[in-house]
């Protein structure tokens, strides 16, 4: 299924005939980006680019670090090439054990402006 539009917003959905994926468009571009939580701290950028490699071509993987400790934060993201290969590695990894914990794997949402502290 191939949709051209320029004025989707991030919330439009849009829902294959046998309702089992959805792709979301932002700014008429589909997403590839997904967010990964509830990593261990032990989890490496390179473990989650081989697991998520069964999903298709990765184009990039990030664990964020707290920038006081250097310690994982439990969470990052990973870029597929297509929103299709996103789709399967959202369906394939959400809920997957991953050592002693269940992923959660989602869509990534932008990042949202935070107001300067200073």
């Amino acid at each position: 299924m191939q949709i051209v539009r320029e004025d989707f917003k991030r919330s439009d959905v849009v829902r294959s005939k046998n309702n089992l994926a959805a792709i979301v468009l932002s700014r008429g571009k589909m997403e590839t980006k997904i967010y990964v939580g509830n990593l261990s701290f032990s989890t490496t950028e390179e473990e989650l680019k081989t697991l998520f490699s069964q999903a298709g071509t990765v184009t990039s993987v990030s664990i964020i670090m707290d920038k006081f400790s250097g310690r994982s934060r439990g969470f990052g993201f990973v870029e597929m090439s297509t929103p299709e290969e996103t789709q399967a590695a959202i369906t394939k990894f959400n809920e997957y054990q991953l050592g002693d914990r269940a992923l959660r794997v989602n869509l990534a949402k932008p990042r949202e402006e935070r107001p300067n502290k200073y």
